[in-house]
C-alpha cells in the first residue's frame, strides 16, 4: 500500500475577504459565466500576487458561503471552484502542496493563502474510510476512468450516510505533472462511495455532498508516469456545515 504525506497549514500569510467565488466554465470567451469568471480571476490575482519568495511548499484554502442551506449538497460543487484559480494565467500548481475547499451557509467568502507542513497520519484519526490505487497510463483516456472506478467499486467501500460528506484526496506524482488536471478526472470516479447521480453514466458521481474537501500533493520523480491515489471519506460533523 503507498504510503502518503498529507499536509496542513502552517503559516497564513495572506486573507482575502469580500470575494464571490466563481464555479468553472467551459463556455466560449463570450459567454456571461465565463466573462465573470475571468473578471473575478483577474480581481483576485491581483490581490494575492505575488506569491511568496520561498522554497517551501504553499497551501491555498477557499471558504464558499452558498448563502442558501439548499446549495450545500446540490450543485455548487468545491473542486469546481478550486481549479479555476490553478493554470498559466493564474497560480502555478507547483508552488502548492496542500489545496482546500469548504462550503457553508452566512459570513461571506474568503481565501486564505500561506505555508503547508506536514499533517498528522489521517490514518490514526478513528472515522475515516480509506483507498489506495496505482493508476497507470494516461489520465486523458477512458480507460484510466474505468480502472479507477473498478478498483473502488470492488473494495465495496463502506458510503457515508446521506447528507453532507468530507473527502481527503492525497497524490503522488512526477515533479512534471501538472497535479491540478487530475482532480476532474479522479472526482469523476468516486460514485461507488458518493452514490451516482445516474447509474447508467458511471461518472457521475454526487460530489455536490463534499462540503470540506482536502487535496494534498506528493512529488516523487521515480515515479514516472504513475499516479498513486489516496482517498479518505467519512460524513461531515454538525459544525463543519455552518447552515
Amino acid at each position: 500500500m503507498p504510503i502518503f504525506s498529507l499536509w496542513r497549514v502552517d503559516k497564513i500569510l495572506q486573507i482575502v475577504t469580500d470575494i464571490e467565488p466563481r464555479l468553472a466554465s467551459w463556455n466560449k470567451k463570450t459567454d456571461p459565466a465565463q466573462i465573470r469568471l475571468q473578471t473575478y480571476l483577474d480581481n483576485l490575482m491581483a490581490r494575492i500576487s505575488p506569491l511568496p519568495q520561498s522554497e517551501r511548499r504553499l497551501f491555498l484554502h477557499l471558504d464558499v458561503d452558498v448563502q442558501q442551506p439548499v446549495r450545500l449538497l446540490r450543485h455548487y460543487d468545491l473542486e469546481n471552484y478550486l481549479t479555476p484559480l490553478f493554470g498559466s494565467t493564474v497560480l502555478d500548481p507547483s508552488r502548492f502542496a496542500f489545496v482546500s475547499a469548504k462550503k457553508y451557509v452566512g459570513g461571506g467568502s474568503r481565501l486564505l493563502l500561506g505555508v503547508a507542513s506536514s499533517a498528522t497520519d489521517i490514518n490514526t484519526v478513528k472515522g475515516w474510510e480509506h483507498f489506495s490505487f496505482t493508476a497507470q497510463g494516461s489520465v486523458q483516456t477512458k480507460q484510466w476512468k474505468e480502472n479507477l472506478r473498478t478498483a473502488i467499486a470492488a473494495t465495496h467501500p463502506k458510503r457515508p450516510n446521506e447528507g453532507a460528506v468530507e473527502i481527503q484526496i492525497s497524490l503522488r506524482c512526477s515533479p512534471q505533472r501538472n497535479w491540478v488536471t487530475l482532480w476532474k478526472p479522479i472526482g469523476d470516479c468516486m460514485g461507488p462511495i458518493l452514490g451516482e447521480v445516474n447509474p447508467q453514466k458511471p461518472f457521475t458521481p454526487n460530489d455536490d455532498r463534499i462540503v470540506s474537501l482536502g487535496l494534498h500533493l506528493n512529488v516523487d520523480a521515480t515515479i514516472g508516469h504513475k499516479v498513486d491515489i489516496g482517498m479518505w471519506w467519512r460524513s461531515a460533523k454538525p459544525d463543519q456545515v455552518r447552515a
